[in-house]
């Protein structure tokens, strides 16, 4: 009879071992692949939003050599006047 009990008992503590462990080993591997995966969105997020950053700066800068090619254009006939202009 004392055997009996003892072998019910081992069964039952290796039972409740195993739950255990699968239960957080599952839980482990799960939240390790959530985790995985938000890093994986964040720096998705991140290039995307440097990739619209790249953009509107090339803009800007654009408009930038524009305004200055159209500044030095307007500028020139009279810098070049001015040389006639002066004594020298």
């Amino acid at each position: 009879m004392k055997t009996a009990t003892w072998k019910n008992f081992l069964l039952s503590l290796l039972a409740t071992t195993i739950s255990i462990v699968l239960t957080f080993g599952i839980t482990a591997i799960i939240n390790h692949k959530n985790e995985r995966k938000e890093k994986r969105e964040l720096v998705m997020m991140v290039m995307y939003d440097m990739s619209n950053s790249l953009q509107e700066i090339e803009s800007v800068n654009s408009n930038l050599r524009e305004s200055f090619e159209l500044a030095t254009r307007k500028s020139r006939p009279i810098a070049s006047n001015a040389k006639r202009w002066t004594r020298g």
